[in-house]
């Protein structure tokens, strides 16, 4: 029989409406703390009852899962209300992004930019003690930067610093004749000029207009790129598929080695921070977990990524294994009293094979759920009560994978 709540679900519409309005920044911290509050007593009566959040019925779990959302967000992630009823972030960097785009479409034909190295090392410098100085006035850090604004600065400090946007520009100066002969082969003479700049995220390489420029994106990780690396990116540029599989084969297994991981997670470590991601849940403790499933299975010798709850609660997948960002992020459906903490320890220890383990590439595929993998995974000792768990989570809804 289905768990009822009377008032949860005009809880949550009330909240809504709240958010909508905009929380100003005095009364975030009481808002957020009424929010718990009512969470956490939900909670208490459903394991008064000895039952799960998916005792609830349809209405009153949707409703629980949005106050559970809002409940994780830190108050500075809240929106508040401007003048003209506007709403927006708190935390805003203005001219960050403008700045870094400015500076890379300086360098991006490689030869003659406004200003010599060291002085632009010297205004990149002058803009990263800014924001600095602008988060320390708040009692913040570069950790609570949004998501873009945050990595454009790490992005940012990272060039600055002694020889490495020299390192940049040399590596460009390599390469930007090779894209010239890859762009006229492929898009023809009309795409010109042709202008390059690295950048850290998610995607490997884009080539498009911007203004007059011909303008190719590529993933910073190519900064430590040898030859051989490049020639597969620009086979791949240039024909796609058709690269052949022993190029595609390559040019994958590049992407997932540690030398093209390098500087992603060299950058990522300006961003650490408490503001950064949510180790500590409701009911579980990834940090506290990571460290004992370390010891008991892996003799210590993992180190640790980031570790976070995801914002929203999935059932597709229980947890991801983030290579790029070298980050485990788990559903906050097992952040649940409820739950096991054997079942969320599985989860984990399976993404953490994924970081000891980062996979062969076979015939141009990546494979990562390898006879080896499966091997390993079956070690974990209470594997079957945890997986009639994974499967009772699965019945509520959709089915509930881990990847």
């Amino acid at each position: 029989m289905a768990i009822r709540i009377p008032g949860l679900v005009e809880a949550a519409r009330q909240c809504r409406e709240i958010l909508a309005q905009g929380v100003p920044p005095s009364e975030g911290g009481a808002f957020l703390g009424g929010v718990r509050k009512f969470r956490d007593a939900v909670v208490e009566v459903c394991r008064g009852k000895g039952r799960g959040i998916d005792a609830l019925p349809g209405p009153s779990r949707e409703a629980f899962r949005f106050l559970d959302q809002v409940a994780r967000t830190a108050p500075e992630e809240l929106f508040t209300r401007e003048t003209g009823g506007k709403k927006a972030l708190r935390l805003r960097v203005p001219g960050l992004l403008s700045f870094l785009e400015e500076m890379l479409l300086d360098h991006a034909l490689g030869a003659g930019p406004s200003f010599s190295t060291g002085e632009w090392e010297k205004l990149a410098g002058e803009r990263v003690g800014r924001v600095r100085s602008f988060l320390e006035s708040r009692g913040l850090d570069p950790s609570f930067l949004p998501l873009r604004t945050g990595r454009a600065f790490a992005w940012l400090e990272w060039l600055r610093r002694g020889g490495n946007l020299e390192e940049y520009r040399e590596v460009l100066r390599g390469v930007l004749p090779r894209l010239e002969a890859v762009t006229s082969a492929r898009w023809g003479k009309r795409a010109r000029p042709v202008g390059a700049l690295f950048e850290p995220g998610r995607n490997i390489f884009r080539a498009a207009w911007k203004g007059d420029l011909f303008l190719w994106r590529i993933h910073c990780g190519f900064l430590r790129a040898g030859e051989e690396e490049w020639e597969d990116l620009l086979q791949v540029a240039l024909l796609g598929k058709r690269a052949g599989k022993e190029t595609l084969q390559r040019h994958k297994s590049f992407l997932h080695s540690p030398r093209f991981l390098s500087l992603p997670r060299e950058i990522d470590q300006v961003l650490e921070g408490p503001g950064r991601d949510r180790p500590k849940g409701r009911a579980r403790d990834l940090g506290r977990l990571f460290d004992r499933i370390n010891e008991e299975y892996f003799e210590g010798r993992l180190g640790k990524p980031r570790l976070t709850w995801g914002r929203r609660i999935t059932r597709r997948r229980l947890g991801t294994f983030d290579p790029l960002e070298a980050k485990i992020t788990l559903s906050p459906l097992l952040d649940d009293p409820a739950v096991p903490e054997y079942v969320t320890a599985y989860i984990l220890y399976h993404e953490m094979l994924h970081l000891a383990r980062p996979g062969r590439v076979r015939n141009g595929r990546l494979l990562v759920h390898t006879g080896e993998f499966k091997r390993l995974e079956d070690r974990f000792r209470e594997k079957e009560e945890a997986r009639r768990w994974i499967e009772r989570l699965s019945r509520v809804k959709e089915a509930g994978t881990h990847g």
